[in-house]
């Protein structure tokens, strides 16, 4: 009896180190596991380090007039997207200005026939005739003397001075 009872004690101490062992092992391989996907993503991070890096030696290797020039350029467009929208405000502020003012003022600020108006023919329809969408643009060569040379030196500068730092 004594016998049957310390051989079921090893059976049910050798059960549970072998349950134990499994569980260690499912542990490990689960850890194994992870720490393979942490090294596939860390694989991948360095792929693409190495695509960046290589990008910023081509960029690096530009002359320094494309700096110059691109900002030139963005400031050219930015200028032609947001004219329009500026010479819309100013006319608002104007009437808003002269409505306040009196009658006397709308005739100054609009000229002496016509009284200024925000949106060229506002009560038709928003699709602008080429006439109004010509109105819209007026000053913008001025306006883009004024901005490409200097959005040219602030960004040709900046990568200049970059460079040093």
């Amino acid at each position: 009896q004594e016998k049957t009872e310390v051989a079921k004690e090893l059976l049910q101490k050798f059960e549970n180190e072998k349950r134990e062992r499994e569980e260690a092992i499912a542990n490990i391989l689960s850890a194994k596991d992870e720490l393979l996907k942490q090294l596939e993503q860390q694989r991948e991070i360095e792929v693409e380090l190495k695509k960046r890096a290589a990008i910023l030696r081509k960029l690096d290797a530009q002359p320094a007039w494309v700096s110059y020039a691109a900002a030139a350029l963005a400031s050219c467009i930015s200028t032609c997207v947001m004219h329009p929208v500026d010479t819309i405000k100013t006319r608002l502020q104007a009437t808003k200005a002269a409505d306040v003012a009196g009658p006397e003022a709308k005739r100054q600020v609009g000229g002496p026939s016509k009284p200024l108006d925000p949106l060229p023919n506002s009560t038709q329809p928003l699709v602008a005739s080429f006439g109004d969408l010509k109105e819209l643009y007026r000053g913008l060569a001025g306006n883009i003397v004024k901005e490409a040379p200097s959005s040219a030196l602030y960004l040709g500068v900046y990568e200049v001075v970059k460079t040093f730092f």
